[in-house]
């Protein structure tokens, strides 16, 4: 009795830290007037609301019927910005209270990378949201329902439907090793010829045909360490979280977390297929970012508990892990997209000036 209202209370309290926090990046969210998209989206609304059309060539049939909703209820762009962005919020703050039991602390993460990416690329964020949705399912072998809402998503945005691959996650990881990382070296030398001809066949597939005029040899050689990197990283906090289960020192019942970790082991290997496509263009780099969260839950699983894991290795592994986080959210975000960005997303804010 007396356990279960402790549990409560911790409940509780993750969810009213988390009420600031949102009601804060939903005001920078909705409030946002000027980025990259902004006016490409504006334009593209209203001219669905003047003439009435339920659909427009250059976005996905989900996202354009959801402008044509929006306009139909009377909403200006502004509004369905407010609509969208709240709906974001909402659909990832239920997600990471599905996958692990710091979701306050993982829904800050997000707020550090890739928030402000996702302020501007509206279908993806949504899009992407929904997929973080999808993923308990999987966890959880409910295949058919993950199949659906990934679908689901791809009517918001196209690229999503890469993550039915993480089906792949159902096979043993020795099966799975193998195949991801021969598909990897298959596609790689063979994407190139392949994509062009799948993307056509695709519903808007054809607008990403674009992207894929190939990366320079030092951008390829720079994505395929990070993987590498990526993955090693993945692997021993897999192997810290069984030996802080087996010498019984998780401060408290980790299930969920458990769940996530094992996911995020084998998720690592099928996120390798991504390295063919981001040979090509970093902008498929987005499939990547928007399951981060995936390695972020895994790293505060083990820093609220790797104190006393009295492991010179590990310690290095834990804080080259957050020096991960660091960098990947600094290299895609701050260091090149902070001026143009980040303090353009504050600078144009109807509640901030």
């Amino acid at each position: 009795m007396e356990l279960g209202i402790f549990q409560k209370r911790i409940k509780n309290n993750k969810i009213y830290s988390m009420i600031v926090p949102f009601i804060m990046m939903w005001l920078i969210w909705a409030g946002n007037t000027s980025n990259a998209d902004y006016r490409l989206y504006q334009n593209i609304f209203n001219y669905m609301r003047s003439t009435g059309d339920k659909s427009y060539g250059g976005v996905e049939i989900g996202f354009g019927r959801l402008m044509w909703f929006c306009g139909e209820i009377g909403l200006d762009y502004q509004g369905f910005i407010f609509l969208v962005s709240f709906l974001c919020l909402l659909l990832y703050t239920w997600a990471f209270f599905r996958l692990t039991k710091f979701p306050n602390i993982i829904f800050l993460l997000y707020f550090f990378f890739p928030f402000f990416l996702d302020v501007m690329q509206l279908r993806n964020a949504l899009a992407s949201a929904i997929v973080a949705n999808a993923i308990p399912f999987l966890i959880d072998k409910k295949n058919f329902k993950f199949i659906a809402l990934v679908i689901f998503s791809s009517f918001f945005h196209t690229t999503m439907l890469f993550y039915l691959c993480l089906l792949l996650v159902n096979l043993s990881l020795k099966n799975l090793r193998s195949i991801t990382i021969c598909g990897t070296l298959c596609l790689i030398f063979s994407v190139k010829k392949i994509l062009p001809l799948l993307l056509n066949f695709l519903p808007s597939g054809h607008k990403y045909v674009v992207y894929l005029q190939g990366n320079t040899l030092r951008t390829q050689i720079l994505y395929i360490l990070y993987f590498m990197i990526y993955i090693f990283i993945v692997e021993f906090i897999v192997r810290e979280f069984k030996q802080m289960k087996t010498i019984g020192i998780l401060r408290i019942d980790y299930n969920t977390e458990n769940r996530t970790i094992l996911f995020a082991q084998k998720s690592s290997y099928v996120l390798l297929l991504l390295l063919p496509l981001l040979l090509i263009d970093s902008d498929f780099f987005r499939l990547f970012r928007n399951v981060f969260f995936i390695f972020n839950i895994c790293l505060m699983t083990i820093l609220k508990n790797g104190v006393y894991i009295k492991n010179v290795k590990y310690f290095l592994v834990n804080f080259f892990a957050v020096l991960f986080v660091l960098l990947t959210g600094i290299n895609y975000l701050y260091a090149y997209q902070f001026k143009n960005l980040v303090l353009e997303i504050f600078r144009s804010n109807i509640f901030l000036n």
